[in-house]
């Protein structure tokens, strides 16, 4: 079974639902400045969860080897 937030080739993936998935280039989100914007611009989906957000930065945090400190004012 798939995770719903993943990362595959050069995405990172949210699974919205069965049928959608929502990638976002990683190269999208190769700093912490970028990842703040994202999760902003996520926030503002209904179908963005707190979950997904959780899963997001830890996932992402591993890739790029974020600080949490250094994306502390999105947590």
């Amino acid at each position: 079974m798939k995770k719903v937030v993943r990362i595959e080739r050069h995405h990172l993936t949210i699974q919205v639902t069965r049928s959608f998935d929502y990638p976002i280039p990683l190269s999208e989100l190769g700093s912490p400045e970028k990842l703040r914007w994202w999760l902003d611009h996520l926030g503002g989906k209904v179908w963005f969860s707190a979950g997904m957000k959780t899963d997001m930065i830890g996932l992402l945090r591993q890739h790029f080897g974020y600080e949490l400190s250094d994306i502390a004012r999105t947590v």
